[in-house]
């Protein structure tokens, strides 16, 4: 019987992990070529960066796969599952889920800090038309560049080999869960190190890209475009008035009568003519496609799609800012801000933790809940560029990305992936630690699993423990954690209020806007 509890179990959490790493890649594969520029394009930076872009989201995606078999070794009584009765098989799991984080997270680093920036500067290289030297030399100078990467992770690895580190009071049992975690050697310390500094960047990156993205993206799709028969109407009658100003002086300067100002004054409206010319044409050609044509149907498509979106921007905001007031309830800055147990009411954890009773719709609810951040934060990118201290320093284009531009969205999408892993704990916490397991309490008394429940009554998930004994020990983390999170809150309503009242533009101005910054870049 727990030989078959065991292939029900291993099959029901791998099968959807297959279907969904196939999704990764696709998704990957779609958004890389999407914004790829056909011309500069190379195969050798597409593999990279759909490599890197799917490595790094299936990090994220496992942790409902480490939910399942969390929640699946205990039954709704209370009591273990046949197939977790073998303490050994149990452990086995465990051991297979945290040496696959492992794994996947030393993946996602290296291509962050060896395989992209080597194409980048190798990128860069081969745009430099002024620059003649062979592809040997072109290899060997991208390698010098690079290796400045390598040694700022060997630093980061140094630092969080020789830092000291916070260890756990054996008297005190408040943190029973994370007493056993500290048995582990210094190599996980330096991985852990490495980890949260690189997450703390990424929830830097998360502040800036999600929190305009995830209020921008939904809205732009209620709001829609501006109307594009109204705005020719608009042109045409504006061009008609340029004409005939033209005319005018035009006359007055064949009959001898213009002056200097005349002059300046036509050649200010001859160029005014020629952008509303171009504007005009830009119109004519949007509605000839069948997007246009389409237009009523698909708008009906993007006011759902847009409205289901800003309501789970919504569901994630409150249930942040929900997670945040117990922290400050039910912990303190000592502890890095780790709460033992959730007080107030979540709705995102309430709603993941009751679709779990269905399988697998939890697992689809959380990836699809991944999935819209991942493009919220891929919209803010192309609508706002890649910037470096506040000024645009790459342009995002959909077909005419430069292979440079391309790195750098996929190194920043993978930093914002870090940085969404500890959003997601923070408005699912109960969901990502325990999932829908219970224990027996004195005997008779069912309880959910939590932090306070005895030791080796409930199983934690691999996910949850790294990151709350990586936090615990190192609190300087959990505290940056804990604040950038109330500005992202922040970042996040401004920006609603922001796209809110913002004049809406049509999607020929749009593309001639997105020219002009390109021809200025």
């Amino acid at each position: 019987m727990a030989r078959n509890w065991t292939l029900i179990v291993v099959f029901s959490g791998y099968i959807p992990l297959i279907l969904t790493a196939a999704f990764t890649i696709c998704m990957a594969w779609f958004y890389t070529r999407r914004y790829a520029c056909t011309i500069r394009s190379n195969w050798a930076s597409h593999v990279a960066i759909i490599s890197g872009l799917t490595f790094s989201l299936l990090t994220m995606l496992l942790i409902p796969l480490d939910v399942f078999f969390a929640s699946y070794a205990k039954l709704p009584n209370g009591t273990w599952a046949d197939w977790a009765k073998n303490g050994s098989l149990l452990q086995d799991v465990e051991d297979t889920l945290e040496d696959t984080y492992f794994v996947f997270y030393s993946i996602v680093l290296v291509h962050l800090f060896v395989i992209l920036p080597f194409v980048y500067f190798y990128s860069e290289d081969s745009a430099n038309l002024l620059l003649e030297a062979s592809v040997g030399s072109r290899i060997g100078r991208a390698i010098l560049f690079t290796l400045v990467f390598p040694l700022a992770f060997g630093v980061m690895l140094t630092v969080g080999a020789v830092i000291p580190m916070r260890e756990p009071n054996d008297n005190s049992t408040e943190w029973e869960w994370l007493i056993r975690e500290f048995k582990e050697n210094k190599k996980k310390d330096m991985f852990g190190f490495a980890f949260s500094f690189v997450s703390v960047i990424g929830m830097c990156m998360l502040v800036m890209y999600l929190g305009l993205g995830m209020m921008a993206f939904p809205l732009s799709l209620i709001r829609g475009l501006a109307s594009a028969a109204r705005e020719r109407a608009a042109i045409q009658e504006h061009l008609e008035n340029l004409k005939a100003r033209i005319s005018l002086l035009r006359a007055r300067a064949q009959m001898g009568n213009a002056g200097q100002e005349d002059y300046q004054v036509l050649t200010v409206l001859q160029q005014q003519e020629a952008d509303s010319m171009r504007h005009e044409r830009n119109l004519q050609e949007f509605q000839s496609t069948w997007y246009y044509r389409l237009r009523t149907p698909i708008r009906t498509v993007q006011i759902i799609l847009g409205l289901g979106g800003l309501l789970l921007s919504f569901l994630v905001l409150i249930s942040l800012l929900l997670s945040n007031v117990d922290k400050v309830l039910n912990s303190s800055v000592d502890s890095g801000y780790i709460p033992k147990k959730q007080n107030l009411p979540n709705p995102i954890d309430y709603v993941l933790l009751q679709c779990q009773q269905i399988y697998p719709l939890d697992y689809i609810l959380f990836v699809t809940m991944v999935c819209y951040l991942f493009v919220c934060c891929t919209y803010a990118l192309q609508r706002f560029g890649v910037c470096a201290l506040c000024f645009r320093a790459y342009s995002i284009r959909r077909g005419r990305t430069v292979p440079q531009a391309l790195v750098m969205l996929s190194s920043v999408l993978i930093l914002c992936v870090f940085g969404l892993q500890i959003l997601i704990y923070s408005v699912s916490p109960e969901y990502t630690s325990f999932g829908n397991q219970h224990y027996i309490y004195g005997g008779t008394v069912i309880r959910p699993c939590d932090y306070d429940a005895p030791v080796g009554d409930c199983v934690q998930t691999r996910a949850t423990a790294l990151l709350r004994r990586f936090d615990y020990k190192m609190t300087a983390f959990g505290f940056g954690y804990y604040w950038l999170s109330w500005l992202f809150i922040m970042v996040s309503v401004v920006s609603y209020f922001a796209f809110q009242f913002r004049v809406r533009i049509t999607a020929a101005r749009q593309r001639m806007e997105e020219e002009a910054e390109d021809l200025l870049e």
